[in-house]
């Protein structure tokens, strides 16, 4: 793909727009006949003896050789003897000749037998795309997916599904084929890309790691690092794209340069990045008055802010995702708390836990300008309903259990009700029913991605589903998500354990310690691993500190008394 098609085809995604149409004038593979089931041949193997036969061997050897001309006419001269390899090695040099309402004539007729074969159902699906018939060519490149998995359709397929903004399953189709086809560029660009929109940060680097570098590349590895949490990464990474990049590149550019800046701590930097530069795109807007506010400017914040705060309704129905929405209301509710307007501030809060009820930040925050506004018994209300927010994700880490959880059971009696839907999908884990369980938190998750609870039931149910690889992906994403969360740094820990990566258990144990010193479950579990690598001492240690806290964890009992008998 030429440079300029992939940086628009980078942006569709990186921006919020489907991927543009340029995306499916990628590179393609060699032309696909159907010599084999699904395979990729550059030749048919026809039986010797008949003309047709004689044909197709003579045509094959003039397209290897690059003769796409010479082996058509070789073909055409001989078209009335030929079987159906012979027409599906014509229909697929007519397609790399341009010549796709021809080929679709030629291979039509063949896709659309039951029997037909995944390379006749590639290159008739491509034949149909470029005469603009997208649904045909979709349904062509889907079903040649479906007899073989290997097959270039699912390249093709992938491509089309990003154009269409159907992001995870286009996902589905490219990260499989980038695993298989290293060497292909583009899929793993535009992998990538889906890779970062659907929060897998961790596999969006596997798929830049040794691709050539350009400003897209770049681009994508800062973000990466921006979703990780790493501000100074994102800054070295951005210096050669923020130097030379494409026009059209220039505001993905500065929202993620104003974002790095933001997380190293340089605020006047990301200020100057977008001064005069966000024009009406909300994420930018709201990254300018964030940087502006934390520049000490809160007046130009507020200014920056306010057209959109006025557009931000109060009932998440209206809008498809209400998460945008409620930043911008709580980032300028708290601005006009800080500059002594709470009575102002109040509904603008009020109206971001409307949109996203479950961040206890907007609720701290309603409590904090109730309280300036003299209204004391609502803002206990709101404070204690940020606490039941917490207590809840906290019940349902212990309820889902874990090696040594220090959690000592379940909820407590009289403890905040969990939600709804993690109620119900508890109680369908414990009536052994985890794939309808499952279902329900994924459900959950596409209407409220930032729910910390039922990222946290996710993991767990993979973990009881002996799904593995799948939890670990599932906490990585948590850990972008909310970088500075011991819960999810710990709940990463426990797959890792659970995987036998010590090493990597150990790692995300102690990180989650060195954000919260008294985490009981990650103090508890990292105990059990040092027993289990004979570290009795620090073990002891850690145990012994659990019951000071807690003296009510037996698991953290029974493992500290078993030490005393094994040092006696």
């Amino acid at each position: 793909m030429p440079p300029a098609r992939r940086f628009t085809a980078l942006l569709g995604i990186l921006l919020g727009a489907p991927l543009l149409a340029a995306a499916a004038a990628a590179q393609t593979p060699a032309v696909q006949t159907a010599a084999a089931p699904g395979r990729a041949q550059a030749t048919a193997k026809p039986a010797a003896g008949t003309e047709g036969d004689a044909a197709a061997k003579e045509a094959g050897a003039l397209a290897q050789a690059g003769k796409t001309k010479e082996a058509i006419a070789r073909l055409e001269r001989s078209r009335a003897a030929l079987d159906v390899r012979g027409q599906s090695l014509l229909g697929a040099l007519y397609v790399r000749d341009g010549r796709a309402a021809e080929a679709l004539v030629l291979l039509r007729p063949l896709a659309d037998r039951k029997e037909a074969e995944a390379a006749v159902l590639y290159n008739a699906g491509r034949a149909a795309l470029m005469t603009k018939d997208v649904e045909k060519g979709q349904v062509y490149l889907a079903r040649s997916v479906d007899k073989d998995p290997a097959s270039p359709a699912r390249r093709e397929l992938g491509l089309l599904l990003s154009q269409q903004g159907r992001v995870v399953e286009a996902y589905s189709m490219l990260r499989p084929w980038t695993l298989r086809n290293a060497q292909d560029g583009d899929a793993r660009l535009v992998a990538a890309t889906l890779a970062i929109a659907l929060e897998r940060p961790l596999e969006a680097a596997q798929l830049l790691d040794g691709l050539v570098q350009s400003p897209a590349v770049q681009l994508l590895s800062a973000r990466v690092a921006v979703e990780v949490g790493d501000g100074e990464a994102a800054l070295r990474r951005l210096q050669g794209v923020l130097a030379n990049h494409p026009p059209a590149m220039d505001p993905e550019v500065r929202r993620v340069a104003a974002e790095a800046y933001l997380l190293a701590g340089q605020p006047a930097k990301a200020v100057e990045m977008l001064a005069g530069k966000a024009g009406k795109v909300p994420a930018l807007v709201l990254l300018l008055g964030k940087a502006q506010r934390q520049a000490g400017n809160p007046a130009a914040a507020i200014a920056t802010l306010q057209p959109l705060a006025a557009q931000v309704p109060d009932d998440p129905r209206k809008l498809g995702d209400p998460r945008p929405a409620a930043a911008i209301a709580l980032e300028y509710g708290q601005l006009l708390l800080a500059t002594g307007k709470a009575a102002e501030a109040v509904p603008m809060l009020q109206k971001a836990t409307k949109l996203h009820p479950e961040d206890e930040s907007g609720w701290d925050a309603l409590a904090r300008a109730l309280d300036a506004a003299g209204r004391a018994g609502e803002a206990t209300q709101a404070r204690e309903h940020a606490q039941g927010i917490v207590a809840a994700r906290s019940q349902a880490l212990a309820a889902t259990g874990t090696s040594g959880g220090g959690a000592g059971g379940g909820p407590a009696a009289g403890g905040p009700a969990l939600p709804a839907y993690a109620s119900a999908a508890m109680s369908l884990a414990q009536e052994g029913k985890l794939q309808q369980a499952f279902d329900v938190v994924s459900q959950r998750l596409q209407a409220a991605p930032d729910d910390e609870l039922a990222r946290t039931l996710q993991v767990r149910l993979l973990l009881s589903r002996e799904q593995n690889a799948a939890a670990l992906n599932a906490a990585d994403m948590a850990v972008a998500r909310f970088p500075g969360s011991p819960d999810f740094v710990y709940l990463r820990g426990a797959v890792e354990m659970s995987m036998h990566d010590l090493v990597a258990a150990e790692r995300d144990y102690r990180r989650a310690l060195q954000i919260q010193p008294r985490h009981l479950a990650a103090m508890s579990d990292l105990a059990v691993l040092l027993m289990n690598q004979g570290k009795n001492d620090e073990a002891k240690k850690l145990l012994e500190q659990v019951i000071a806290i807690n003296p009510q964890d037996k698991t953290a009992a029974a493992n500290l008394e078993q030490l005393r008998k094994g040092s006696r």
